[in-house]
C-alpha cells in the first residue's frame, strides 16, 4: 500500500511540477516580450526620428541652394526662374518645419528630446534669413549681404548635428537593450528548463 501511495504522490509531484514549470516558464516569456515589444517600440520611434532628421538635413541645403538659384535668376533678369526659386524655398521651409514639427511629437527620451527641441529657435532664424533675402532679391536687389543668412546657416547646422548625434545614440541605446535583452531572454529560459528537468529527474528516481 505504501508503494502505491508513493507511486501516487510522485504521480501528483510530477504533475503539480509540470503545471508549476510550465506557469513560470509563460510568465517569464511574457515579461521578456513585454519588455523586447517595448525595445522594439522604441526603436522604431528613433528610426522614424532619423529618417525625419535626415530630411531636415536635405531642406536646410536646398533652402540655401534657393536663394542662390534666385540670386542666379536675378542677374539674369529671369522672372520665371525666380519664381521657381520663391516656390522651392516655401516648399522646402514647410517641408523642414514639417519634419522637425513631427519630431518634437514622437515619444523620444529625455536628453533626444531636448536636443530635438533646441533645433527650433536656429530654424527658425534660419527660415527668417531665407525669407528676408528673398525679399530683398524679389524686389531688385542682386547683391544683397549674405551675413546674416551665412551665419544662420552655420549655427542650425551645428544644431542639427548635435540633434543627429542624440537620436543615433538614442537608436544604438536601443538596439544594444534589445540584444541584451534576447541573450537574457534565453539564458533565463535555458536555466528554468534545465532547472525542471532536474527537479523531475529527482522525483523519479
Amino acid at each position: 500500500m505504501s508503494l502505491r501511495l508513493n507511486f501516487r504522490g510522485r504521480l501528483l509531484l510530477l504533475g503539480v511540477s509540470g503545471i508549476l514549470g510550465a506557469l513560470v516558464v509563460g510568465l517569464v516569456s511574457l515579461r521578456v516580450q513585454t519588455h523586447l515589444r517595448d525595445l522594439v517600440d522604441a526603436q522604431a520611434v528613433n528610426t522614424q526620428a532619423l529618417r525625419n532628421q535626415l530630411e531636415a538635413d536635405m531642406m536646410h541645403d536646398a533652402i540655401k541652394a534657393d536663394l542662390y538659384e534666385a540670386l542666379h535668376a536675378r542677374a539674369l533678369g529671369n522672372e520665371d526662374k525666380l519664381a521657381g526659386a520663391r516656390a522651392g524655398l516655401d516648399e522646402h521651409v514647410a517641408w523642414f518645419q514639417r519634419v522637425v514639427d513631427e519630431n518634437a511629437t514622437l515619444p523620444l527620451d529625455t536628453v533626444t528630446a531636448g536636443a530635438v527641441a533646441a533645433v527650433r529657435p536656429s530654424l527658425d532664424g534660419y527660415v527668417a534669413a531665407a525669407q528676408s533675402l528673398m525679399v530683398e532679391v524679389e524686389g531688385g536687389n542682386a547683391a544683397p549681404d549674405l551675413a546674416d543668412f551665412d551665419t544662420a546657416y552655420d549655427e542650425l547646422a551645428t544644431s542639427m548635428e548635435a540633434t543627429s548625434g542624440a537620436i543615433e545614440a538614442a537608436a544604438n541605446a536601443a538596439s544594444d537593450a534589445a540584444t541584451v535583452a534576447r541573450q537574457s531572454a534565453t539564458r533565463q529560459i535555458g536555466g528554468l528548463l534545465i532547472a525542471g528537468l532536474v527537479v523531475l529527474s529527482t522525483l523519479v528516481w
